[in-house]
């Protein structure tokens, strides 16, 4: 047996429920159940030796105030389609009601709490020699500025060091967790740092093709729903839009097990279907491989994650490193790493069947608590040079790094895969603001891709802009056009 293999056995629960399909949820989905064994190469020592951990919050409340509002507004609708409808299953809408709480705006919900605990709780149980005992020099956490980013952190390692604090303390665990102001992340919040970025994800073309997918199943929404209520299509205020917000407020109604669950009965599988498609196009063209801005802001973490490995190799006793933050910190980094990346750009145009086969999913790249981990190992013989070499997990589950044959890569070739963080860089902060990815301002000139999106960095030493000719973009394929 080659020393670079290794067996894990897998089974992932894709939650279904009265034929909805939680991948259906785009970036609102559940996180996917999952129990993982892995078992370490027999001719390999396999001593772990750090790891590294980007994770999303866990499922939450509607983040924004305006969104529950809408809720209560299309109320009158939805009770009036109640007293209509000839279908005895839906005359309970008559008293419709939302359960939304402006109060509890953007909170992590409790099962958001338990998706994260749990995940403590497996990652002890995997690596048990790595976790110990807690000391905050070995184990560092942080979190954005975000309460349901911090205390999804806080559960996290409620998880993981369970019932392995100080008898005088009930066995449980003070942990030690810092972050950045919300103005100062580049690490976490380079979607807000970068300004640049800001500027390209506010225009108005920058969610099209989402829009335009929206546009061609409108009438098809407004035949399922008007259907499912036994009503003459398009009465009594029956909109796409209505359809829509019904189910934005199932994906909470699911993800959060909160509210009434028969909302969701009211949209139909194959509406979902397209709904959650047009959602993921909106997140794709904003935030993953069409323009280069969206992944070159993934820089500075991706580098921080080899810095980590770098440091605990030298000997500075850290063995792992906790983050935990957004969708928005996860998909630029997927990206970046070359992960569920489509041979041609996902456009409205695509069939059912491209669809249903995409690569890029959002319920598979950023589910709540969606989480990208680097697992160091020192595989090295008693007599032999130091071979250290690096585990990707996504979501828990092992995955080869893009274009290293080995699902143990070594270290050395990731860094030749990843040739764009191969120096370390210390950039003043108010630079970053400025608009350009830290990684970037070391070479004093910033990457622009064929729609000219990003721009130079006014600090630049050059006044012209080049396309990045590196390993890491070669491997994304980034420079063709939606349509190739």
């Amino acid at each position: 047996m080659k020393a670079d293999t290794f067996f894990f056995l897998l089974f992932v629960t894709v939650a279904t429920t009265d034929g909805i399909n939680f991948e259906w949820f785009s970036t609102k989905a559940p996180y996917p159940l999952s129990n993982i064994h892995i078992s370490p190469p027999q001719q390999c020592h396999f001593v772990p030796l750090h790891y590294n951990l980007v994770a999303r919050h866990g499922s939450r409340e509607p983040t924004n105030a305006k969104t529950i509002e809408k809720f209560k507004a299309r109320g009158d609708i939805l009770r009036n389609l109640g007293s209509v409808t000839t279908k005895d299953e839906y005359k309970w809408l008559k008293d419709y009601e939302t359960s939304w709480d402006p109060a509890h705006v953007g909170q992590l919900s409790i099962v958001g709490e338990k998706e994260l605990f749990d995940m403590g709780i497996r990652l002890k149980r995997r690596f048990p020699k790595l976790f110990v005992d807690y000391s905050p020099n070995e184990h560092s956490m942080r979190s954005t500025q975000v309460d349901r980013a911090a205390q999804s952190g806080a559960a996290f390692a409620s998880g993981l060091w369970y019932n392995m604090g100080p008898s005088n303390l009930g066995r449980i665990q003070p942990f030690s967790m810092t972050s950045e102001s919300k103005a100062s992340d580049p690490i976490l919040r380079p979607f807000q740092m970068c300004t640049n970025y800001v500027k390209v994800a506010k225009e108005k073309n920058a969610t099209y093709e989402g829009d335009r997918m929206f546009e061609r199943v409108r009438s098809f929404l407004v035949e399922e729903l008007s259907n499912k209520l036994g009503v003459p299509i398009g009465s009594y205020n029956i909109s796409a839009e209505l359809v829509d917000s019904i189910y934005s407020e199932c994906t909470y109604i699911i993800s959060t097990k909160k509210g009434d669950r028969r909302l969701c009965d009211l949209i139909a599988p194959k509406s979902m279907f397209y709904l959650d498609y047009a959602g993921d196009l909106k997140e794709y063209y904003t935030k993953s491989y069409p323009r280069s801005i969206n992944w070159e802001i993934g820089e500075p973490l991706l580098q921080d994650l080899f810095d980590t490995i770098d440091n605990s190799i030298a000997g500075n006793g850290e063995r792992s490193n906790l983050r935990f933050a957004h969708a928005e910190t996860i998909m630029p980094l997927a990206a970046l790493l070359g992960l569920q990346r489509d041979e041609a750009y996902p456009t409205a145009d695509w069939s059912d069947e491209q669809i249903k086969n995409r690569k890029w999913k959002g319920s598979h790249v950023t589910p709540f608590a969606a989480n990208i981990a680097f697992i160091t190992y020192n595989c090295s013989a008693s007599s032999s040079p130091r071979d250290y070499r690096v585990q990707l997990l996504q979501n828990e589950v092992p995955i080869a790094f893009p274009g290293c044959e080995s699902p143990l890569c070594p270290l050395q070739q990731l860094r030749k895969i990843y040739q764009i963080l191969s120096r370390r860089v210390t950039m003043p902060k108010i630079q970053v603001r400025s608009g350009c990815p830290v990684a970037s301002l070391s070479r004093g000139k910033f990457s622009v891709d064929e729609q000219n999106s990003c721009g130079c960095h006014e600090h630049a030493q050059s006044n012209s802009c080049e396309t990045l000719n590196t390993p890491t973009a070669n491997l994304l394929n980034l420079k063709g056009k939606a349509s190739e």
